[in-house]
C-alpha cells in the first residue's frame, strides 16, 4: 500500500471499489431488502446495482457510514440495531434478518403487554391494586 509522507495509508492511491453488474447481484428478494437497498444503502453508498449478499465494507463503505446505516435504520423501522450487529452482518441480507428478528421481538413484547393489560381489566380494584404493589416492591413492603 502507498503511504502519505506522514506514514498512514494514501487512501487517495487506492482503487475505487468496482460495481456489480446487474446479473453479477443478487437483487432484493422482500419488501425489507428493497427498504433498506433504496432508502439507506443506495443514497449512502451511491449503488448503481445493488447487491443484498455485498459485503458493505469491501463495496466502499466505512464504518462512519454503517454508524450511519444504523441510524438510518432506526428511523426507517423505528427499531435498534447494535452497531456490532451489524459489523457482524454487513451485508443487506444480513441486516434485513435483524431488522425482521428485532420487529419479531418488539411484535412479541407487544403481546405480551396486551396479555397483561387485558388481565388487569378482568380484575378488580382490589386485585390490581395488589398487582401493582407487588411489581413496585418485588421483595416486600
Amino acid at each position: 500500500m502507498t503511504l502519505t509522507p506522514h506514514g498512514k495509508v494514501d487512501t487517495a492511491a487506492l482503487p475505487q471499489p468496482t460495481e456489480l453488474s446487474a446479473e453479477g447481484g443478487t437483487a432484493p428478494r422482500d419488501a425489507i431488502e428493497e427498504q433498506i437497498c433504496r432508502d439507506i444503502l443506495t443514497p449512502l453508498l451511491e449503488w448503481q446495482n445493488p447487491d443484498v449478499e455485498g459485503d458493505f465494507f469491501a463495496l466502499g463503505g466505512s464504518s462512519l457510514q454503517a454508524t450511519i446505516v444504523v441510524s438510518r435504520v432506526r428511523a426507517l423501522f423505528g427499531i435498534d440495531i447494535a452497531l456490532a450487529d451489524f459489523f457482524g452482518r454487513p451485508t443487506v441480507s444480513g441486516l434485513a434478518e435483524l431488522v425482521r428478528a428485532a420487529k419479531a421481538e418488539a411484535a412479541g413484547e407487544q403481546d405480551r403487554l396486551l396479555a397483561v393489560f387485558e388481565q388487569i381489566e378482568n380484575m378488580s380494584d382490589d386485585e390490581a391494586a395488589a398487582l401493582l404493589g407487588s411489581l413496585q416492591h418485588p421483595d416486600g413492603p
